[in-house]
Protein backbone atom coordinates (compact mmCIF):
# COMPACT_ATOMS: atom_id res chain seq x y z
CA UNK A 1 0.00 0.00 0.00
CA UNK A 2 2.01 2.92 -1.34
CA UNK A 3 -0.44 5.48 -2.75
CA UNK A 4 2.06 8.33 -2.82
CA UNK A 5 4.44 6.21 -4.86
CA UNK A 6 1.64 5.38 -7.31
CA UNK A 7 0.03 8.81 -7.78
CA UNK A 8 3.03 10.50 -9.47
CA UNK A 9 2.98 7.81 -12.16
CA UNK A 10 -0.39 9.16 -13.29
CA UNK A 11 1.14 12.64 -13.55
CA UNK A 12 4.13 11.25 -15.43
CA UNK A 13 1.81 9.42 -17.81
CA UNK A 14 -0.19 12.60 -18.45
CA UNK A 15 3.00 14.48 -19.35
CA UNK A 16 5.26 11.81 -20.89
CA UNK A 17 2.93 9.03 -21.94
CA UNK A 18 4.80 5.72 -21.99
CA UNK A 19 8.24 7.21 -22.70
CA UNK A 20 10.54 6.07 -19.86
CA UNK A 21 12.89 9.08 -20.00
CA UNK A 22 10.37 11.34 -18.25
CA UNK A 23 9.83 8.83 -15.45
CA UNK A 24 13.57 8.45 -14.94
CA UNK A 25 14.03 12.21 -14.98
CA UNK A 26 11.59 12.59 -12.08
CA UNK A 27 13.41 9.84 -10.15
CA UNK A 28 16.74 11.56 -10.82
CA UNK A 29 15.30 14.90 -9.68
CA UNK A 30 14.25 13.40 -6.34
CA UNK A 31 17.58 11.61 -6.00
CA UNK A 32 19.42 14.93 -6.39
CA UNK A 33 17.08 16.53 -3.83
CA UNK A 34 17.80 13.62 -1.48
CA UNK A 35 21.55 14.15 -1.80
CA UNK A 36 21.06 17.83 -0.97
CA UNK A 37 18.83 16.99 2.03
CA UNK A 38 21.43 14.48 3.21
CA UNK A 39 24.04 17.23 3.07
CA UNK A 40 21.78 19.42 5.24
CA UNK A 41 21.11 16.58 7.70
CA UNK A 42 24.83 15.85 8.03
CA UNK A 43 25.48 19.55 8.69
CA UNK A 44 22.64 19.58 11.21
CA UNK A 45 24.03 16.67 13.22
CA UNK A 46 27.43 18.30 13.53
CA UNK A 47 29.58 17.53 10.52
CA UNK A 48 31.48 20.37 8.88
CA UNK A 49 30.92 21.34 5.25
CA UNK A 50 33.63 19.15 3.68
CA UNK A 51 32.63 15.82 5.29
CA UNK A 52 28.95 16.63 4.74
CA UNK A 53 29.56 17.37 1.08
CA UNK A 54 31.69 14.22 0.72
CA UNK A 55 28.96 12.09 2.34
CA UNK A 56 26.26 13.58 0.12
CA UNK A 57 28.44 13.16 -2.96
CA UNK A 58 29.14 9.50 -2.18
CA UNK A 59 25.41 9.01 -1.67
CA UNK A 60 24.65 10.75 -4.98
CA UNK A 61 27.03 8.68 -7.12
CA UNK A 62 27.08 5.35 -5.30
CA UNK A 63 26.05 2.51 -7.63
CA UNK A 64 23.74 0.98 -5.03
CA UNK A 65 21.25 3.76 -5.87
CA UNK A 66 21.22 2.98 -9.57
CA UNK A 67 18.12 0.82 -9.28
CA UNK A 68 16.15 3.43 -7.31
CA UNK A 69 16.93 6.10 -9.89
CA UNK A 70 16.86 4.26 -13.23
CA UNK A 71 14.27 1.61 -12.43
CA UNK A 72 10.97 3.39 -12.98
CA UNK A 73 9.25 1.50 -10.17
CA UNK A 74 11.96 2.76 -7.79
CA UNK A 75 9.92 5.94 -7.39
CA UNK A 76 8.77 4.81 -3.95
CA UNK A 77 12.36 4.71 -2.72
CA UNK A 78 13.29 8.22 -3.78
CA UNK A 79 9.97 9.70 -2.58
CA UNK A 80 10.15 7.92 0.77
CA UNK A 81 13.67 9.15 1.40
CA UNK A 82 12.83 12.71 0.37
CA UNK A 83 9.97 12.99 2.87
CA UNK A 84 11.84 11.00 5.54
CA UNK A 85 14.86 13.33 5.40
CA UNK A 86 12.60 16.38 5.23
CA UNK A 87 10.76 15.22 8.35
CA UNK A 88 13.98 14.58 10.25
CA UNK A 89 15.49 17.90 9.18
CA UNK A 90 12.34 19.84 10.12
CA UNK A 91 12.17 18.16 13.53
CA UNK A 92 15.84 18.86 14.19
CA UNK A 93 15.43 22.58 13.38
CA UNK A 94 12.44 22.95 15.65
CA UNK A 95 14.23 23.81 18.89
CA UNK A 96 16.41 26.53 17.36
CA UNK A 97 13.46 28.46 15.95
CA UNK A 98 11.04 31.09 17.21
CA UNK A 99 7.65 29.93 18.48
CA UNK A 100 5.93 30.50 15.10
CA UNK A 101 8.67 28.77 13.13
CA UNK A 102 8.86 26.02 15.75
CA UNK A 103 5.23 25.13 15.09
CA UNK A 104 5.82 25.31 11.33
CA UNK A 105 8.82 22.96 11.58
CA UNK A 106 6.92 20.55 13.80
CA UNK A 107 3.90 20.40 11.47
CA UNK A 108 6.18 20.06 8.47
CA UNK A 109 7.89 17.13 10.19
CA UNK A 110 4.52 15.46 10.89
CA UNK A 111 3.15 15.94 7.37
CA UNK A 112 6.43 14.84 5.78
CA UNK A 113 6.41 11.72 7.98
CA UNK A 114 2.89 10.88 6.86
CA UNK A 115 3.88 11.37 3.20
CA UNK A 116 6.99 9.23 3.70
CA UNK A 117 4.80 6.42 5.04
CA UNK A 118 2.44 6.74 2.10
CA UNK A 119 5.44 6.42 -0.23
CA UNK A 120 7.00 3.42 1.51
CA UNK A 121 6.52 1.72 4.86
CA UNK A 122 10.26 1.89 5.57
CA UNK A 123 9.55 5.26 7.20
CA UNK A 124 7.95 3.59 10.23
CA UNK A 125 11.04 3.81 12.53
CA UNK A 126 11.33 7.61 12.29
CA UNK A 127 9.92 8.26 15.81
CA UNK A 128 12.69 6.10 17.29
CA UNK A 129 15.27 7.98 15.20
CA UNK A 130 13.88 11.28 16.51
CA UNK A 131 14.29 10.02 20.05
CA UNK A 132 17.87 9.05 19.18
CA UNK A 133 18.40 12.54 17.78
CA UNK A 134 17.23 14.11 21.03
CA UNK A 135 19.34 11.81 23.21
CA UNK A 136 22.56 11.50 21.19
CA UNK A 137 22.74 14.57 18.93
CA UNK A 138 21.07 17.19 21.12
CA UNK A 139 22.33 15.54 24.31
CA UNK A 140 18.90 16.11 25.84
CA UNK A 141 19.19 15.05 29.48
CA UNK A 142 15.50 15.27 30.20
CA UNK A 143 14.19 13.63 27.02
CA UNK A 144 11.17 12.26 28.87
CA UNK A 145 9.64 15.75 28.91
CA UNK A 146 9.71 15.61 25.10
CA UNK A 147 7.65 12.41 24.90
CA UNK A 148 4.56 14.45 23.98
CA UNK A 149 6.36 15.44 20.78
CA UNK A 150 6.68 11.80 19.71
CA UNK A 151 3.03 10.88 20.32
CA UNK A 152 1.67 12.42 17.07
CA UNK A 153 4.36 10.56 15.11
CA UNK A 154 3.32 7.32 16.78
CA UNK A 155 -0.36 8.06 16.07
CA UNK A 156 0.47 8.64 12.40
CA UNK A 157 2.36 5.32 12.31
CA UNK A 158 -0.52 3.45 13.96
CA UNK A 159 -3.05 5.13 11.65
CA UNK A 160 -0.97 4.13 8.63
CA UNK A 161 -0.80 0.51 9.79
CA UNK A 162 -4.56 0.42 10.38
CA UNK A 163 -5.26 2.00 7.00
CA UNK A 164 -2.89 -0.42 5.30
CA UNK A 165 -4.57 -3.38 7.00
CA UNK A 166 -8.01 -2.09 6.06
CA UNK A 167 -7.11 -1.47 2.41
CA UNK A 168 -5.06 -4.60 1.82
CA UNK A 169 -6.87 -6.93 4.21
CA UNK A 170 -5.65 -10.48 4.00
CA UNK A 171 -3.61 -10.03 0.82
CA UNK A 172 -0.86 -7.95 2.45
CA UNK A 173 2.53 -9.43 3.16
CA UNK A 174 3.09 -10.24 6.80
Amino acid sequence: FRPLASFPFALNYAVHGLHPAGYRLVNLFFHILNAFLLFLVLRRIGFTKVPSFAGALVFAVHPVHTEAVTWIAGRGNVLFLFFFLLSYLSYSKMDDASRVKRNMYYWTALVAYMLALLAKEMALPLPVILLGHDVYVKKERNWKKRLKLYVPFLLIAISYLLLRTHVLGGIAQV
